[in-house]
């Protein structure tokens, strides 16, 4: 398979597990781990991320409960930096283009 066959293999795989684990998980941790992994291989819907923060507070184990909130936190904040990279870079484009623009 090339690139963009396993992109669209990925995709087809997503649209197929994430109803699965939204309406069929199990509660707590379990619940939690597996939305996770859903968010971590590329699904960052809002639904997915508040039903996540759901999940996790509702995990019974205070312990485990920060952990979950934790980890969650991490992706929320990798996602955050990769939007605010992708606007950087739209930025830097632009003005390059700017530049470029007013070098002609």
């Amino acid at each position: 398979m090339n690139k963009d066959q396993l992109i669209q293999l990925r995709e087809k795989i997503l649209n197929d597990v994430t109803p699965l684990v939204i309406e069929n998980a199990q509660d707590g941790l379990d619940r939690f781990e597996l939305l996770i992994r859903v968010i971590r291989a590329g699904n960052s819907s809002s639904e997915l991320y508040s039903r996540t923060y759901e999940s996790a507070k509702s995990i019974e184990n205070v312990s485990d409960r920060l952990e979950a909130l934790l980890t969650l936190l991490d992706e929320v904040d990798f996602c955050v930096d990769n939007i605010i990279q992708k606007n950087d870079d739209i930025s830097l484009d632009s003005n390059n283009e700017s530049v470029n623009n007013n070098q002609n």
